[in-house]
């Protein structure tokens, strides 16, 4: 009976050596769904749609992107491990990915996340990236739509050299300054 009415509940999901390409075409159709547009007035668990699943573990996964028939280098995810409450509410997740040869230490939480992708949509929460020496974290208001409106967020980063960073998103630099940051942004 939950299947016919759509409301699905899965306890946990784990994948575990998985191969994903994400093609984009020359005119810039992709072959990958996009993500459903939240309806205005009800949030994730209302709306009915997908289903919910309460935890998600995946090993070994390879997601390859491919522009124009061109591969760019591939994102290796070692591990994530995330819980989420019914709604899209209280979502936690550790994750250990790497490009590049360089490895990325993830550990997030977001009190919110049933308005993704509707204008205007936030979520209080933290973000903290932790590459072997770079250390960043951001914490407060997240939008969770592309325009970024209502937004209210603290950076803290800090670093003896970004050399770590940069290798990971594939920029050849020589050796950088120490950094240490603390910035803040605010949509009004």
């Amino acid at each position: 009976v939950p299947l016919m009415v759509g409301k699905v509940h899965v306890k946990s999901l784990s994948l575990d050596g998985v191969r994903a390409i994400l093609e984009e075409a020359e005119d810039g159709s992709v072959a990958w769904p996009e993500m459903p547009k939240a309806d205005a007035g009800k949030p994730a668990e209302a709306a009915g749609e997908g289903v919910q699943i309460g935890a998600v573990h995946l090993r070994d996964v390879v997601i390859q992107r491919r522009r124009k028939g061109v591969d760019a280098e591939p994102w290796k995810v070692e591990a994530v491990d995330a819980e989420v409450e019914p709604g899209l509410r209280d979502v936690t997740f550790t994750a250990r990915v790497s490009r590049h040869g360089q490895p990325l230490a993830l550990a997030g939480r977001f009190a919110d996340l049933s308005r993704l992708g509707k204008a205007g949509a936030v979520s209080d929460g933290k973000l903290t990236l932790s590459w072997a020496a770079t250390k960043a974290t951001v914490a407060g208001r997240f939008p969770l739509h592309r325009a970024l409106e209502g937004h209210d967020l603290a950076l803290e980063a800090s670093s003896p050299s970004l050399d770590d960073a940069f290798a990971f998103f594939g920029f050849e630099r020589g050796k950088t300054a120490p950094l240490s940051l603390k910035a803040a942004s605010r949509a009004e």
